[in-house]
Order: C-alpha cells, then structure tokens, then sequence
C-alpha cells in the first residue's frame, strides 16, 4: 500500500509538471494590427454588420493591453486614455491541458467575476491568439523581450 501511494504521488506530480512548461509565461502585448483584421470575423447577435463608425470605436480598444502571466497570477494592465495611471487588474490562472501548440486556463473574467476556460492558440514561440468570448473574433498578442 505504501509503494502505492507513493506511486501514485510521484505520477501526480509528474503530471502537474507537465502544465506548467506551456511557453505562457512572461509579457504579452495586444497586437492591434492583427486584431483589427479579425473585427469583420466577429458576429454581433444583430448579425449587422458594423457601421464604420462602430467599427473603428472598437478597433481603438486594442493594441494598449499588456498581460503578464507569473507563477499563475495574470496581470492585465491598460494605458488609461486621460493620461493617467494605467489600470492594472490581476487573477490567479490554472492551466488546465495543453499539446504543442495551444494550452486552456481557468480563471475568473476581470468582467464578470465567473470562473471561464480561456483557449490559448501559439503561432510559434512569440504570439498567440484567443477568440474573445463568446464571439469569432480573435485577439493577437506578441511577447515583449525581457
């Protein structure tokens, strides 16, 4: 019974390792241009298309948030549009799967304070996307050196 459970922990542990290698650590930035080409993608629930008005209000949105994942704490920080000091909101994240090219996290919504499973899409080492939720619109970050 004792190799048992020390069997058993030994393969949790394993197990657990295998999450935390997934390449999301460090600073990310929303890459706007990339973004902004995904806005036609998204589907309100008027299924109008967006006036270009409404189009570039949205389109203002990205390209200023910076996400910093740490030891499953992810920090949001947004340059706030009257100069003053950036917003900064944090919640802790737990990786939940991943494979070699993407990974899926829970945590709470900044917006609605529910746990979500957040879908993280890598293209290569310093990019990734997510659908933003509930919609088929997709946001682009980049890493920021160190």
């Amino acid at each position: 019974m004792k190799l048992f459970v020390i069997a058993a922990s030994i393969v949790s542990l394993l197990t657990s390792c295998a999450f935390r290698d997934t390449g999301l650590e460090g600073r990310w930035r929303s890459n706007k241009a990339l973004t902004v080409a995904t806005i036609d993608d998204w589907k309100p629930r008027s299924a109008k298309p967006l006036s270009p008005r409404k189009r570039a209000l949205l389109a203002s949105l990205f390209g200023e948030l910076i996400v910093t994942y740490h030891r499953g704490t992810a920090t949001c920080e947004m340059r706030s549009p009257d100069g003053l000091a950036p917003t900064r909101t944090s919640s802790r994240y737990r990786i939940v799967a991943s494979d070699d090219d993407s990974l899926a996290y829970v945590s709470k919504s900044f917006v609605t304070n529910r746990l979500e499973i957040t879908h993280v899409y890598f293209d290569g080492p310093n990019r990734y996307w997510i659908y933003l939720h509930r919609t088929s619109m997709k946001e682009y970050f980049d890493r920021i050196a160190p």
